[in-house]
């Protein structure tokens, strides 16, 4: 929407090139529609003339002139025909400015790396080097967003029912249930009959869409009542927070001139609006060209937020906003939004329900054109540094005018304009919604003595716990290819998930974890699951240490002992029909005899600690076996890599293997390593009491 700039260079050129060529009269009633940004009654009197011009310093000039009449137009694809003309008859020799240019319309069609060609040839050519390069960039941040893109969950799409092929934008909730919006557009069936000669289109008016139970937007859009509705423009509107009341853009216009952008109130009278009053916001008398438009109430309607080119600004246009005094029953003097405003162009404020502010800017950089941005309020309207939204909602093309979509409940949802290829017209409206993150989750249980074996009929139980610490259960069994599935009902975002495997005659893989907490992407969550048959053997266990010469557990900075035991507990939880011997070692260093009582009694400190967990005692037999069984490591021993490093699989720690150990501190490890508690299944055939 950045179709009114200085004209101050223009009128100069116009002077100049009159004295210069003698122009004839087209020319010159061209030349002055071109510097009151008449663009399109412009275009139309320099191609009426442009093929007489003989002086190929004039016909350059021309020709870049009808270009940029294409382009303040978004008449994107015509305006590359003549830029061409325009450097065929070397006006860049005259102006680097219309290689920036063409790039620039060029950029609008998301042709980025011709565009990128035409922004280096600028800056080659002597143009200003940081324009040049801050194009370059954006068009690498656009390709690079619009490649990122087809990864988003965020998916937009145009909004046919409502586009047409002119301007259509600016879409405002006008109902308590959101289900009505009014929007702007230059359609042909618009008021009056002239056309607007900045952009050869209609006059705007606001016209009335309507949703239906189904959010789907039904009926031909319809003009609002001619109390509103009128031969000016009647742009962007907004209502009040009981939508009693538009806030609309009016921009006047007489044959002989362009005047300013006001906004207007009017209230609601049923299906139409009463007559609008003037929100008295700029002293015409003194100001008769400045813009005002784009309002947005804030959802506690102490503030009126729009846009303005008005002095005391910080670039083109800024965001100013009206504070409403209660007591005198008015609006404020403006003030300006300085906290996101920039030396470029900053438009469409809109402040959602939570505060966030989204607004439109060409002045952060961003992909090309104008980019969506939203801050977040850090007090009384002020708010932090403003960060971009994503593609696909952002493009190389103008992007603007965003409202959240209040009616989509699984995530984040918006209306905005853009400009961007692929429309119905020269704006169009468009609808993004972030599609919610979902989750699935694929396990396989297999036979870890044999892996390529699966398990069917395996009991799965899947505890998952929610964000706000809730927890639900799930009971599964796996199929005749050893798998189960949890479909996204039952996988949920922000939790953590507990999985249990268990079946007859097999140890079961306990407590398996996962989690979608913090997650960016949906997800499949896929796990493997060993169980490990039921053999009547010694299974090694964590490591359980005693302090020298006792029996008591040892709990210390290196060793949790009982951590160790609720290995073992946990197995025995999940496997309730097993009966287990738990057998204590000791090293060959002390008295035999010693040592075999020594060890009896810390696998009885063993099995104590696990009756007091719950345990029945006839499931556990505590065997003391001294110094009688010398360990051999063997694979899935539970043992640092360290200590496997030394001692490799296949290694029996007899007293003759240690002897052999130079190092006074190896031996004392492979000492150590002897010192264990084991535990050995000699039954799976208990019957807990109470089962049948």
């Amino acid at each position: 929407m950045r179709l009114f700039k200085s004209t101050l260079f223009a009128f100069i050129c116009v002077a100049l090139s009159t004295v210069a060529y003698g122009q004839n009269k087209n020319i010159q009633k061209a030349d002055l529609e071109f510097s009151a940004q008449g663009y399109s009654q412009a275009a139309t009197l320099y191609i009426s003339e442009v093929t007489k011009i003989k002086n190929m310093d004039e016909k350059g000039r021309v020709l870049n002139n009808i270009a940029e009449c294409y382009r303040l137009t978004r008449n994107y694809a015509a305006s590359l025909e003549y830029y061409e003309k325009a450097i065929n008859a070397k006006y860049d020799k005259k102006s680097a400015d219309v290689y920036l240019h063409y790039g620039m319309a060029l950029q609008e069609m998301e042709r980025l790396e011709d565009a990128t060609a035409q922004f280096t040839k600028y800056k080659e050519r002597g143009g200003d080097a940081g324009v040049a390069e801050s194009r370059i960039a954006a068009c690498n941040n656009a390709a690079l967003a619009k490649k990122a893109s087809n990864k988003s969950r965020i998916v937009a799409e145009n909004v046919e029912f409502l586009n047409s092929p002119e301007m259509d934008y600016g879409l405002a909730y006008s109902s308590k249930k959101y289900d009505e919006f009014v929007f702007s557009s230059s359609r042909k069936e618009s008021t009056g009959s002239a056309t607007d000669p900045v952009t050869g289109a209609e006059f705007q008016d606001l016209y009335v869409a309507k949703l239906d139970k189904k959010n789907k937007f039904v009926g031909a859009p319809s003009p609002v009542n001619s109390s509103v509705n009128t031969e000016a423009h009647e742009g962007a509107a907004a209502m009040d927070r009981d939508y009693k009341n538009l806030i609309f853009t009016r921009c006047g216009y007489d044959k002989k001139d362009r005047m300013g952008c006001d906004l207007y109130t009017s209230s609601r009278q049923g299906d139409n609006y009463a007559a609008p009053t003037l929100i008295d916001i700029l002293d015409r008398t003194a100001d008769d060209s400045s813009r005002v438009g784009q309002p947005c109430v804030t959802p506690d309607e102490k503030y009126l937020l729009f846009a303005s080119n008005m002095p005391g600004g910080k670039g083109g246009r800024d965001i100013w906003y009206l504070t409403w005094d209660k007591k005198a029953k008015k609006w404020s003097d403006p003030k300006n939004l300085s906290s996101v405003n920039t030396d470029g162009d900053e438009y469409y404020p809109f402040v959602d329900d939570n505060g966030m502010l989204y607004f439109a800017s060409n002045g952060y950089g961003g992909l090309g054109g104008l980019d969506i941005y939203k801050a977040a309020s850090t007090g009384e309207m002020t708010y932090g540094t403003p960060t971009a939204l994503p593609a696909p909602i952002n493009s190389s093309s103008d992007d603007f005018a965003l409202i959240i979509d209040k009616k989509y409940d699984l995530g984040f949802g918006c209306y905005f304009t853009s400009n961007r290829p692929g429309g119905k017209g020269k704006d169009d409206i468009w609808h993004a919604i972030e599609n919610p993150l979902e989750f699935t989750m694929t396990g396989i249980a297999y036979n870890r003595n044999n892996p390529t074996q699966t398990l069917a009929n395996c009991a799965v139980t899947v505890v998952g716990e929610g964000p706000d610490g809730t927890t639900v259960t799930y009971n599964v069994t796996t199929n005749e290819n050893g798998a189960f599935f949890l479909d996204k009902s039952q996988v949920n975002a922000e939790s953590k998930y507990s999985v249990n495997v268990s079946k007859e005659n097999f140890i079961g893989s306990m407590n398996n974890k996962f989690s979608t907490r913090g997650a960016k992407e949906s997800t499949n969550y896929q796990q493997d699951y060993f169980l490990i048959p039921i053999e009547l053997k010694e299974y090694p266990m964590p490591t359980v240490l005693y302090p020298y010469d006792r029996a008591e557990l040892l709990i210390n900075s290196e060793v949790n002992s009982a951590d160790s035991l609720s290995y073992l507990l946990t197995i025995m939880q999940e496997n309730p029909n097993i009966v287990v011997q738990l057998e204590s070692h000791t090293d060959a260093r002390g008295d035999d005899k010693y040592n075999q009582e020594l060890s009896q009694r810390r696998a009885q400190t063993c099995v104590d600690y696990l009756i007091g967990k719950g345990i029945p005692a006839d499931r556990l037999i505590a065997k003391g076996m001294g110094e009688t069984s010398p360990r051999t490591i063997k694979q899935g021993d539970r043992i640092s890599p360290e200590l496997l490093a030394e001692f490799s699989y296949g290694t029996t720690i007899t007293e003759a293997y240690i002897a052999t150990l130079t190092n006074k501190d190896a031996q004392d490890r492979a000492h150590q390593l002897n010192r264990r508690t084991t535990f050995r299944i000699v039954r799976a055939d208990y019957v807990p009491k109470g089962s049948k």
